[in-house]
């Protein structure tokens, strides 16, 4: 193994816990490497990068004032889209990546960036790996199970479902063995929409697959990104 090669480094500000969004792909990364024959630690402080860093969460380095290494790779996990805080010209995560190589789990997101100048962008998208396969079987207790934050969108969906008399749980600020057991317990997993941009939320969704969970999801605007995914869940309209 060489050691030395790359890392992941997951930006990680003091007191912010939604990093922990990015564990689950950091682990499958980490083991992409392992097949690689590298073996490239996870990393939370930027004290402890070393070789070239895989940057997870890069859009919160402008908000913080974090500086990314020269030569990092940023694997943007962000919807591309106008109305996102993350793309507006000032906040200064574009210029962030016009100056890295970018990976991107998105066809249409690619696109857009380039519209923005980011160049070169690098299609990654996410995959399986048998370390998320982690959840073991529990009693499914739970009729339908959302997580995520609140949206007046999703918040009229939800209470429908609660008003038909379904067991509803939601889950939000919910990270690690805590969202893990629920998961567990969930028949009916949903996931809808709330940025503008419409894409499938497939870093959340794809850790659910791979623990084995039935999945309703909101089609959206991204036919490409759902494709490959289209058998083993739901796909369906808003309405």
């Amino acid at each position: 193994m060489n050691r030395s090669a790359y890392c992941i480094w997951i930006v990680s500000p003091e007191g912010l816990v939604w990093s922990h969004v990015f564990d689950e792909v950091a682990l499958a990364l980490q083991s992409a490497f392992r097949d690689l024959g590298y073996d490239a630690p996870v990393v939370t402080e930027p004290r402890d990068i070393c070789g070239t860093p895989v940057v997870l969460g890069a859009n919160l380095c402008p908000m913080y004032g974090i500086g990314v290494p020269a030569g990092a790779i940023i694997y943007n996990l962000e919807q591309v889209h106008a109305g996102s805080r993350w793309f507006q010209p000032d906040f200064g995560y574009v210029a962030l990546l016009r100056q890295h190589m970018v990976w991107d789990f998105s066809q249409a997101n690619i696109a857009a960036l380039q519209r923005l100048g980011v160049e070169p962008v690098v299609y990654c998208p996410i995959g399986y790996a048998d370390v998320l396969t982690r959840i073991p079987p529990a009693k499914q207790d739970v009729d339908v199970l959302f997580i995520g934050g609140g949206h007046p969108r999703r918040k009229v969906v939800l209470d429908g479902i609660a008003q038909r008399g379904a067991r509803l749980k939601t889950l939000y600020k919910v990270f690690g063995s805590e969202r893990d057991g629920w998961i567990g317990r969930g028949k009916i997993h949903l996931n809808m929409h709330k940025e503008p941009a419409e894409l499938f939320e497939i870093v959340r969704v794809s850790y659910l697959l791979a623990n084995r969970c039935f999945v309703v999801s909101e089609e959206g605007n991204d036919k490409a990104l759902e494709a490959p995914l289209a058998a083993g869940l739901v796909f369906a309209p808003y309405d």
